[in-house]
C-alpha cells in the first residue's frame, strides 16, 4: 500500500477547535492497523506553511488533505484547485500568493474515487468544484503544481465523537480506493 500523509489544520479566525486533526489523526491510525505507512501533520494556518509542505514531502506519499468550511452540511471533497488564494489574510496576516495569468487552475484527480470510497463508508460525501480562497484552496493547488497525487477534504464542524468516526471512515475509504475497490 502507498504511503499517505493526512494534513489538517489548526484554529483560524473564530474557530478554536478545529475537528480537521482528529480526523487526520483517526484516520492514519486505521491505514496503519491496515498495513499501510501513513501519518497526520497539522499544519499552520498560513499560506507560507501550506506552499513549503506542499513541495517539502516529495511526490511519492499521497496527500489527502483536511480543512473546515464550517458553513457545510456535508463531507466534501474538491475536484480543483485555483491558483488565485484570495485577498483573506492567513493567521500570519499575510494575503495569498499572486500566481500570474501562465498559473491555471489544476484538477485532483482522485476527488471522484475518493467521494465514492467515503459514500461507501456510509459518509454524506459531495463533490465540491470550490476549495474556497483562502489557506486551504493554497495548499490544494501547491500540491498538484508539485506534481503530488492530493486530494482536499473539506469537513463540516463536527464534535470530537463525530470528527472520530468520520476520520475512521476516511481511513477505510483510503485503503478501499488504494486497493481500487472505488472507481468513479
Amino acid at each position: 500500500m502507498r504511503d499517505v500523509v493526512f494534513t489538517s489544520f489548526g484554529p483560524f479566525r473564530d474557530i478554536e477547535h478545529n475537528p480537521s486533526i482528529l480526523v487526520a489523526s483517526e484516520a492514519a491510525a486505521v491505514v496503519a492497523a491496515a498495513g499501510g505507512r501513513a501519518r497526520a501533520e497539522q499544519l499552520e494556518v498560513t499560506y507560507l506553511a501550506a506552499e513549503r509542505f506542499a513541495h517539502s514531502i516529495g511526490r511519492g506519499p499521497l496527500r489527502i488533505h483536511l480543512g473546515l468550511a464550517a458553513s457545510r452540511a456535508e463531507v466534501t471533497v474538491e475536484r480543483w484547485g485555483h491558483p488565485e488564494s484570495g485577498t483573506e489574510p492567513d493567521n500570519a496576516g499575510a494575503l495569498g500568493p499572486v500566481r500570474g495569468m501562465e498559473a491555471a487552475p489544476l484538477e485532483s484527480h482522485g476527488a471522484e474515487p475518493l467521494a465514492e470510497a467515503l459514500r461507501l463508508e456510509g459518509v454524506l460525501a459531495a463533490l465540491s468544484d470550490d476549495a474556497g480562497g483562502f489557506v486551504c484552496n493554497a495548499l490544494l493547488w501547491s500540491s498538484l503544481a508539485s506534481g503530488a497525487d492530493s486530494c482536499f477534504v473539506h469537513l463540516p464542524l463536527l464534535s470530537a465523537d463525530e470528527a472520530q468516526e468520520v476520520g475512521r471512515c476516511l481511513g477505510r475509504a483510503v485503503c478501499r480506493w488504494l486497493a481500487g475497490e472505488a472507481l468513479a
